[in-house]
């Protein structure tokens, strides 16, 4: 069994340790600071000697080390195992603010948490409600932040399975035997086997971010910590551009927004207007200029702008797009079959409207469809 530091002391940041054995790339070794993968916390990562440690599982009793070169390592050396603690303090930090969120979910609202995540940069908290109203997410913000500000003690200690059941937890033990209890300061109890910090003001601050639908649940997206204050930061910078671009104070640019966004609306309904008209004088003068048969040619104009006008001509027309492999075909269906059979081209329709792609050259799908034309 590998002799867990990190429960010992969480900001304990090196060791010496001696290497048991190694499989793999997994290092096992007597002792250890790095913290193992779980509980939706990260597995740590360092330095073993100069050989990187990429990240750290369980395995059973004991810690796996996920060691870069590690077929150099020596069994029965004794080396020298440094935490990337930075990495590992703001993991510290998420688990920490994660425990205070959910313990705010459910003192503030009554609402469980069901599942979390702590990634690099984000804290996901999935939580038994299918809906959470704005105000709801404010309060509980504002309740975790105010415990933030009260400096309230994180504490850990392990207790008997039957103690624990004794202790009024936050949510049901998921373990057998004894149990690690982590307690916020007359605010939380839940048995948790992570790695938190001592004070609920080392988290400094937390943020709501947003919120997304997964298996019938709300899943909640917080920051904290320095995640926490650039988001602030980078939302201030944000706003301040918007409000210099759109000649607006803050409080006025949803109006502003809304203003613009009415006037692309009406442009994009000019434009496909004028697109539309367009198509119309192109296919007037191509039936002016025309004889029997099928009119063919290429466009810039997108190809749904002549759909509307192409409907009722008596015509045959092959309307290519000028920069794509597009065609739009208006003509006798057993033509279209026909051509498609040997052209290689994909696509469909019905009343004598198609349209799709082509892998072939400009000139030999025309070439094709005139061939079948004539025949």
């Amino acid at each position: 069994m590998t002799e867990k530091l990190y429960y010992v002391d969480p900001y304990l940041s090196k060791c010496k340790a001696t290497l048991l054995r190694v499989d793999g790339n997994r290092a096992y070794f007597d002792r250890t600071v790095f913290y193992p993968e779980g509980g939706g916390q990260r597995g740590d990562r360092g330095l073993c000697g100069s050989f990187p440690i990429l990240d750290t599982q369980k395995d059973g009793c004991e810690v796996a080390h996920i060691v870069k070169n590690s077929a150099s390592l020596e069994i029965g050396r004794e080396y020298d195992l440094l935490l990337d603690w930075e990495y590992r303090k703001k993991g510290m930090v998420h688990h920490s603010a994660q425990h205070l969120l959910s313990a705010a979910l459910f003192n503030t609202l009554g609402i469980q948490t069901v599942a979390v995540h702590m990634g690099e940069d984000e804290i996901t908290i999935e939580v038994d409600r299918k809906d959470i109203s704005p105000d709801d997410i404010d309060r509980v913000e504002d309740a975790a932040n105010e415990a933030i500000r009260s400096s309230l003690k994180i504490q850990m200690r392990e207790v008997s399975h039957q103690e624990a059941e004794r202790m009024g937890l936050r949510r049901e033990i998921k373990v057998k035997g004894d149990v690690k209890v982590v307690s916020i300061e007359g605010f939380d109890k839940v048995a948790c086997g992570g790695v938190h910090l001592k004070s609920t003001r080392e988290i400094g601050e937390v943020a709501y971010i947003r919120s997304e639908e997964i298996r019938g649940h709300k899943r909640l997206v917080w920051k904290a910590g320095i995640a926490s204050v650039q988001f602030r930061r980078s939302n201030r910078i944000l706003l301040d551009k918007l409000s210099l671009l759109l000649s607006a104070k803050k409080e006025e640019m949803p109006k502003a927004l809304s203003h613009i966004i009415d006037l692309k609306n009406e442009a994009e309904k000019e434009r496909k207007r004028s697109e539309r008209m367009c198509a119309k004088l192109l296919l007037d003068q191509v039936d002016d200029e025309g004889g029997e048969g099928l009119s063919s040619f290429d466009t810039a104009l997108p190809l749904d702008s002549f759909l509307q006008a192409i409907e009722g001509r008596k015509g045959s027309y092959l309307i290519l797009d000028r920069e794509r492999s597009l065609f739009l075909f208006k003509g006798d269906d057993d033509l279209f079959k026909r051509a498609k059979s040997l052209a290689g081209i994909k696509g469909g329709g019905r009343n004598g409207i198609y349209r799709g792609s082509y892998s072939t050259s400009k000139k030999e799908i025309e070439e094709c469809f005139r061939k079948m034309a004539d025949e």
